[in-house]
């Protein structure tokens, strides 16, 4: 017998995607997805809003929602972005958000707004 494949639209979503702890150097990304089904990992993408620097890459294994990201540069924007992946290599809708680092300062990309508060609201792409 085989399996019927899974779509995407199935897949179970990540949201609230927050930016927290943000020095001139770091920041701490953090995300929810429902574990009920599970995702076998997470992809997070870090890159600067100019696009001028190598985008960074990174493999969260599927029962972390938390990741530090380390060696940015002080006061600028960076647009960070989580997928979803499942076992068959199935992905997520990615949500996305930026923030500045050396700041308080997350900016909302859906409402082309500033908040004043060191958690980003998430953008659904």
């Amino acid at each position: 017998m085989n399996a019927v494949p899974r779509d995407p639209a199935s897949l179970p979503k990540v949201e609230n995607l927050t930016v927290s702890d943000i020095t001139p150097y770091r920041f701490r990304v953090s995300w929810v997805a429902d574990s009920s089904e599970g995702f076998s990992y997470f992809q997070v993408k870090v890159s600067d809003s100019g696009q001028l620097l190598e985008p960074q890459e990174f493999i969260v294994p599927g029962n972390q929602t938390e990741l530090d990201v380390l060696g940015l540069i002080t006061g600028i924007g960076y647009e960070v972005s989580v997928t979803g992946v499942s076992g068959d290599g199935l992905q997520s809708r990615p949500v996305t958000t930026v923030a500045v680092t050396g700041t308080a300062l997350c900016f909302s990309t859906a409402r082309h707004s500033i908040k004043s508060k060191f958690h980003c609201p998430s953008l659904v792409v």
